[in-house]
Parts: structure tokens; sequence; C-alpha cells
């Protein structure tokens, strides 16, 4: 039987828009979505890990947490960021592009580090539309 009740996959348990993006300033900021699944609290960290075709691993650390070799949070305006500038100048992420954002679909894994999750940060460039109508005004 190719289709069977047990077998339905519940679009629900999977995240929704959970993405971190390159910000052209060099900080990493996580939609709501991601923060959620992230479980991001304000004075964390997170640890981040090069990986494969500009992929990252990246496990969260509380506030709490005596590792200090992560980027810590910030939260401003609801949003979470970090400040991953000195990373992206090192391995050569060119997050002040104009013409192209730098966008980590966040996807959960089952590798732990220690007692917390590890996450992938799926990397992928999403080139930025631009306006090719003449005249350009409004009427």
């Amino acid at each position: 039987m190719i289709f069977n009740d047990s077998t339905i996959v519940n679009a629900g348990s999977f995240a929704k828009n959970a993405k971190a993006t390159a910000q052209r300033s060099g900080r990493l900021g996580l939609s709501s979505e991601a923060a959620t699944l992230l479980n991001v609290q304000k004075g964390g960290r997170v640890l981040i890990a090069p990986g494969d075709n500009g992929d990252l691993g990246c496990v969260i650390l509380p506030p709490e947490s005596n590792d200090t070799r992560g980027f810590r949070w910030q939260q401003a305006s609801g949003y979470f960021s970090a400040n991953l500038k000195p990373f992206f100048d090192k391995v050569g992420l060119d997050y002040a592009n104009k013409d192209v954002t730098t966008i980590f679909d966040v996807v959960s894994t089952d590798e732990r580090y220690g007692e917390y999750p590890v996450f992938k940060l799926h990397k992928r460039l999403v080139t930025k539309r631009t306006n090719n109508k003449e005249g350009g005004g409004t009427r």
C-alpha cells in the first residue's frame, strides 16, 4: 500500500520560515521562527562551525553557559542577531553585496554537542530583484 494513515506527514511538524540572514552589517539575523526553533535567549551565545559548501553547524548556548567561544545574541525590536562580521570576513562571505543576500535555512539534526542540539544552517544565495521598468515614477 503506497498511502495509509500511519504514513501521512504532519505539515505542522516542520519549521516554517526558520531562516537566518547575513545582514549587510555583518550580523546574523534570525527570523522569529528560527529564534523559536533554536530556543535563543538574550545574553546566550551561538557556537559556529564551518561545514561543507558554506553551510554552518551551530549550537545555541544559554546565558548561564561558561563557554565563551560563541558569538553573543542581542535582541532589538523583538529580533535576535549576533555579530558574525569577523567570522564572515575570515571565511570570505560577501555579506555587504547589494545584489545578493546570503540566507541560511535552519535545519534540525540528530546530532548533539554535549547536552545541546546541533543545527545545520544551509546556505543559499538569493538574488535581489530589480525594477527594470523605464520611467520609474508613479502616476
